[in-house]
């Protein structure tokens, strides 16, 4: 039965809940049985010796009181014969006659048993005084026994059992002091654990070293960066990321759901609202990108967009399978600002070509115009208009205003879209001629003459016109930006088997030697002015050949110009 404060278990463990009380409970137990032992065997011997002393004393006694018996009758027997026959005897006999011989008897019986009895107490005493005696001397042998077992077990092992306790609560630093020069086994114990207490603690501070150079290399990423697991916590961030949403401290995002860290919702994003990457990457399991609007969380609480590039990888955690989502996210309002400024200066750079195109064909009309006019207020019979003069004029007009028409149309043509996406018949060497009508002023402007090696007869591509400009018109400005003190521009078609070839060659400065194999890497580029390029422009390219199934190759020397080569597959023929 239990009582408040007081069980059985709690008793149990109050004798034997350490190992030094197991063992004086071990030590005390086997006194007790050793001594209790002792005493049955000694009082079993003792008794059967009593028993067997007592049952001669009593064959003894038997024999004397036989013995007395007879003496008494024949005494008597002798006195009959004596007093019948008047018979003479001694004084002596006669007084051994008249003696009270049984008495003396019995004294002597008596004095007999009082001296085994004597002798019995005796004995008992001697042999209590063994027992105690050996039983102090067990006491003491146990005693020794349990200090010899405290000192070369139990204590040892409290402070092997301390340090465990030590190295549990997480300090590595504790070690055990070995004091003995003849090491036993739970020594060398001792010394493995301060052996792996050493090695836990290398391996905790290379761990942490480890931790500090991952979060400082995810942190030296400039674009935003963080780790979400499958219930939407986010398990890392880098540096960049928390200065994207202005948290409040460093660290604070971790642990943080995914859609209230950037949106600073209570629950998990709508389909219908926001594009999620995690149950996108959930469904098929690829790489997903997307464009999200992000809330900061100063006290502006200002939106910004954002593109969203998001890639599972899988970790093996407690023996299961699990997905983590690693999400690089770049603020897009730069990339907006930088392109607005692109689209400015690219707007300034056209509109400096198109008055240059449009001035020609409008100044022409101009004096077409004044000069009729002229005639006309002059006019008389001598110098009037003839019907054939009128008409010449008329024509020149129609003709400079039919060249500004081709102008604003090849604009037109070249800043179309086809939103449908919808590929077409381009004609390359059409195509390019039309492109270099655009950027002839600019080529004259700084310098440049432009050589063509077409083919007699054109060839044609699959592919969505606004595309094919972009590429060579990148890569025309490219070589026009090689050659600043002029050059020659010479452009070259070739068609191939199954495929056609347009090679774009300069005379400029030429690409670095360890510069080349990097050309159409991000953020790459040659260009040395303080208003270079942003080295993204033959990144375009590339990734727009490839989207074709083309390629694209380079060669260059350094301050002799740069070749680059690029082939489309030819449109099939029906």
């Amino acid at each position: 039965m239990e009582k408040k404060g007081f069980s059985f278990k709690n008793l149990f463990y109050f004798f034997f809940g350490t190992l030094s009380r197991k063992f004086t409970a071990v030590i005390t137990f086997c006194f007790f049985v050793m001594a209790a032992l002792f005493m049955a065997v000694f009082t079993q011997v003792y008794s059967r010796q009593f028993q067997f002393e007592w049952q001669q004393t009593q064959k003894k006694l038997e024999q004397l009181g036989t013995a007395i018996s007879q003496s008494v009758v024949l005494k008597a027997h002798l006195k009959n014969l004596v007093e019948e026959n008047n018979l003479q005897i001694s004084e002596q006999t006669k007084a051994l006659l008249d003696s009270s011989f049984q008495t003396e008897a019995l004294e002597d019986m008596s004095s007999l048993m009082q001296d085994e009895s004597n002798v019995r107490e005796q004995t008992i005493k001697i042999g209590a005084i063994v027992i105690v005696s050996c039983a102090v001397f067990v006491f003491f042998i146990l005693m020794i026994l349990h200090l010899l077992i405290r000192f070369f077990i139990l204590s040892p092992l409290e402070k092997v059992v301390q340090m465990s306790r030590q190295i549990a609560q997480g300090q590595l630093s504790v070690r055990i002091s070995l004091e003995r020069r003849i090491p036993d086994e739970i020594d060398m114990l001792a010394l493995n654990l301060n052996q792996m207490a050493f090695s836990l603690e290398k391996s905790l501070e290379d761990i942490e070293e480890n931790e500090k150079f991952l979060q400082a290399l995810i942190d030296a990423i400039p674009d935003a960066l963080r780790v979400i697991d499958e219930n939407y916590r986010i398990i890392r961030v880098n540096k960049a990321y928390e200065e994207q949403l202005s948290l409040p401290k460093r660290g604070s995002a971790v642990g943080d759901a995914c859609f209230h860290s950037s949106h600073l919702r209570c629950e998990a994003c709508e389909e219908t609202e926001v594009k999620c990457p995690l149950k996108e990457i959930q469904k098929n399991g690829k790489p997903f990108q997307t464009i999200q609007n992000f809330t900061s969380h100063d006290k502006k609480k200002k939106t910004f967009y954002v593109d969203v590039s998001a890639a599972p990888f899988y970790y093996v955690r407690d023996g299961q399978k699990k997905m983590f989502l690693v999400e690089s996210i770049r603020d897009l309002t730069k990339d907006i600002q930088f392109s607005h400024q692109q689209k400015v200066s690219s707007l300034g750079f056209l509109s400096t070509g198109i008055a240059h195109e449009m001035r020609n064909p409008l100044g022409s009309i101009r004096l077409i115009l004044e000069g009729l006019i002229e005639r006309l207020e002059k006019e008389n019979e001598k110098n009037a208009l003839s019907k054939k003069e009128l008409s010449d004029y008329l024509k020149k007009i129609n003709e400079q205003i039919g060249l500004c028409i081709e102008v604003t149309g090849r604009l037109l043509k070249m800043a179309n879209y086809n939103s449908s996406e919808i590929q077409e018949e381009i004609f390359a060497q059409k195509t390019i001629r039309e492109i270099l009508l655009l950027l002839d002023y600019e080529a004259k402007k700084a310098g440049i003459a432009i050589k063509t090696f077409f083919e007699e007869k054109d060839f044609s591509f699959m592919m969505l016109q606004s595309d094919f400009q972009m590429i060579f018109v990148n890569l025309i400005q490219n070589a026009f930006h090689a050659m600043k003190e002029g050059g020659i521009l010479t452009i070259q078609t070739k068609k191939l088997r199954t495929k056609g070839k347009i090679v774009v060659k300069d005379t400029g400065m030429g690409i670095p030697k360890e510069l080349l194999p990097h050309i159409f890497e991000p953020f790459i580029s040659s260009r040395t002015s303080p208003g270079g390029g942003s080295g993204l422009g033959l990144t375009i390219v590339r990734t727009l050949v490839q989207s074709y199934h083309g390629h694209i190759s380079v060669s260059s020397k350094e301050g002799e110009g740069s070749s680059f080569s690029v082939t489309f597959p030819l449109k099939k023929e029906k």
